[in-house]
């Protein structure tokens, strides 16, 4: 035997999910729009279509970004050599 629900409860079920539909429907679309139009932009400045150097911040502000993202490569690197001696100096002792 497989319990079956009622005709009633399958109408009730139908309609939820129609609904539930509906609203993916109205939802959804915004998302695909802005999906749409995100790979439209990219695309148009990529191509050069749209000129976007006027929005670019100011030159002082990208060297003040480089030096800081290469002072965390440096301490990075730091760390990365402070691990290796360790890997040596364990592998040293197990000898």
């Amino acid at each position: 035997m497989i319990p079956v629900p009622s005709i009633d409860e399958q109408l009730e079920i139908e309609k939820f999910g129609n609904h539930l539909q509906r609203v993916s429907d109205v939802v959804g679309r915004p998302i695909v729009q802005f999906r749409e139009y995100r790979t439209r932009l990219i695309a148009d400045v990529v191509t050069g279509k749209l000129d976007i150097r006027h929005i670019a911040p100011p030159p002082d502000s990208l060297e003040a970004d480089d030096e800081t993202a290469m002072d965390a490569d440096e301490s990075d690197h730091e760390l990365a050599d402070d691990d290796d001696a360790e890997l040596i100096e364990e592998a040293d002792d197990a000898d």
